[in-house]
């Protein structure tokens, strides 16, 4: 999102972004923030996969183009957090998720860091399914 702008909202049109308020449209232009990289984190929201069972995830794919880098943040039940790396690698990245770690609802973040672009086209994960609904 935009800090320090009272936009009300905004607009993506053929990939122009606009910033719209009461006293008109702005076209939002460069590839900068005032002369600073971007960083950005989209909340992708808790996860249990449609199942109440206790889950372990192995590791993540994230299709991007980017010329930054890119974190994946992750929080366990509210309660464990660990923040991992995507190496990058061409336009398929990968990371390894820590071992033991396990719960049913998975809450995640991209997490961008110094980049002037991003585009993401998909996200999957390698879950492992228990057959506990609830950790010891």
């Amino acid at each position: 999102m935009y800090d320090n702008f009272d936009f009300t909202s905004f607009a993506n049109c053929n990939g122009v972004t606009y910033g719209i308020k009461s006293d008109g449209l702005y076209r939002l232009t460069g590839i900068t923030d005032n002369g600073q990289l971007i960083n950005a984190e989209l909340d992708i929201g808790a996860k249990d996969w449609g199942m109440p069972n206790i889950k372990r995830v192995s590791s993540a794919y994230l299709g991007i183009r980017s010329d930054g880098d890119v974190y994946l943040k992750v929080v366990v039940d509210d309660k464990h957090t660990n923040v991992y790396r995507f190496e990058d690698t061409q336009s398929q990245r990968r990371t390894f998720m820590a071992k033991g770690v396990a719960g049913r609802y998975w809450r995640m973040n991209l997490v961008l860091e110094d980049i002037t672009y991003a585009e993401i086209d998909s996200l999957e994960f390698e879950v492992g399914l228990s057959q506990r609904r609830i950790r010891r």
